[in-house]
């Protein structure tokens, strides 16, 4: 930044000590005009009509040399401004449709935020669903988990009774006669063969519920797997749009500060403009007062008509070529420091355009097709505040921090010196330290209880 402000400061003062010298240029051509005017008052006074014969030889050539010359610069001249002010103008229409360039380009990120908002949206809405889903199998499940052990249950009653009834049976048909035997062996003989089909059916409903149970599990774990997804999707999202719109507001104040460098650029050209032309219009005023004096000076002391004519009307015509000449000069000049400033002003637009609006997320890419920023109504506001202004002031400590160590030497030789230092310091501290133990001691100084007191 000092490095930016002592070049703007030295063009300023280049600017300056030109406006001295040309004023000092003009200083000299007044004090010369007036020299001139006394001596032509003296000269007028001493010369003869010999003298007017040759002086008419002599400003005839030189009046001829000199206009051709002066022609010439003035076409050059010409040549040169026109060549400038089309070049002005070309960068000018540059300027205008990098602007117009950018402003489309916000136009379509804001047009893809939206989108981003919409599908965003839709996720949530998606997710929100496959949550609710997830709930209603869990309760599913549980109500299946409840009628399965009921069912166990049940059965487990229904063998332990058939078990009972057996065993009965059995003690029966020992105690009773032979023909009772008879009866409660064939009561126990079909009794066993009906067993079997209600255990089959029993374990095959079993088996049907299991199925279920297990599908239903498989179910769950794949909502839940999907959930997960759609959350990392989410936080993946959230940490876009945080980045995004930090580099945003990097980039807006980047816009504003050359802006703010732009506008003073041109109050400060317009300021030098208007005090040039004002120190025109007085060297003008001065120029045309001496050469009136010249006039009446010439008409005085001049008898002959015609060569007081010819000597005002080359006299007339020296300053005016002179004074568009220096016109001239003064309008490229200005011209064309006004064409770097705006050369600066335009490469500095083009760059932090490039730096800071192009930026690719391609970490992102395997979970979202659109790379896109989020809206910041997603994300906490307050978080999002405090951590804006720790950013701000960590990078405002950082170029005061830069801006010390470049403008004081001293200042770099403290701080490699500071660090040096505590590098030895921690070796130091390292290589000579001792832990202390104190187990040992605790030990054989704590009494040990007794098995009395105890």
């Amino acid at each position: 930044l000092k490095y930016s402000k002592s070049i703007r400061i030295t063009g300023h003062c280049e600017i300056l000590v030109e406006m001295l010298r040309s004023e000092e240029a003009r200083d000299n051509q007044v004090a010369l005009l007036r020299r001139r005017v006394q001596e032509l008052e003296h000269a007028l006074q001493k010369k003869t009509e010999r003298d007017e014969v040759e002086l008419e030889k002599e400003l005839k050539e030189d009046s001829f040399s000199m206009i051709n010359n002066l022609n010439v610069q003035i076409s050059n001249l010409q040549s040169s401004l026109e060549y400038e002010r089309k070049a002005f103008k070309e960068k000018e229409r540059q300027i205008l449709a990098s602007t117009q360039i950018m402003e489309n380009e916000n136009v379509k990120t804001v047009e893809k935020l939206k989108d981003s908002l919409c599908n965003l949206h839709e996720e949530k809405m998606k997710n929100n669903a496959m949550e609710k889903q997830l709930a209603q199998m869990k309760v599913e499940l549980e109500a299946a988990r409840s009628e399965f052990e009921i069912y166990k249950g049940k059965a487990n009653h229904i063998l332990q009774f058939k078990e009972k009834m057996i065993e009965s049976l059995k003690e029966d048909a020992l105690k009773h006669a032979n023909n009772a035997e008879s009866t409660a062996a064939l009561d126990v003989i079909d009794a066993p063969e009906a067993e079997p089909d209600l255990l089959q059916q029993s374990s095959l409903e079993a088996n049907v519920q299991l199925d279920q149970l297990k599908n239903q599990a498989d179910l769950e774990a794949r909502f839940l797997a999907e959930q997960q997804q759609l959350m990392n999707q989410v936080q993946h999202l959230e940490d876009q749009l945080h980045l995004e719109s930090m580099q945003s507001v990097q980039y807006r104040m980047k816009i504003s500060e050359l802006q703010q460098q732009l506008h003073t650029a041109r109050s400060e050209l317009h300021e030098v403009q208007e005090t040039l032309e004002l120190k025109l219009k007085e060297k003008d005023k001065e120029i045309d007062r001496l050469t009136r004096e010249i006039s009446v000076v010439l008409n005085k002391q001049c008898t002959n008509g015609d060569s007081s004519s010819r000597i005002k009307s080359l006299m007339d015509n020296l300053i005016r070529k002179q004074n568009i000449i220096e016109q001239m000069e003064i309008e490229r000049q200005a011209m064309q420091f006004q064409l770097q400033r705006l050369e600066a002003t335009s490469v500095d637009c083009d760059s932090t355009a490039r730096y800071h609006g192009y930026h690719k997320l391609d970490s992102f890419s395997k979970y979202s097709t659109n790379r896109l920023r989020v809206p910041s109504c997603l994300m906490n506001s307050q978080l999002i505040a405090v951590y804006n202004t720790v950013i701000l002031r960590l990078f405002a400590f950082t170029e005061w921090l830069e801006s010390v160590l470049l403008g004081y030497p001293l200042s770099r030789f403290m701080f490699m010196f500071y660090v040096i230092l505590l590098h030895f310091w921690v070796l130091f501290v390292l290589f000579t330290y001792t832990p202390e133990m104190h187990e040992k001691e605790y030990m054989l100084t704590t009494p040990v209880p007794s098995s009395s007191a105890l």
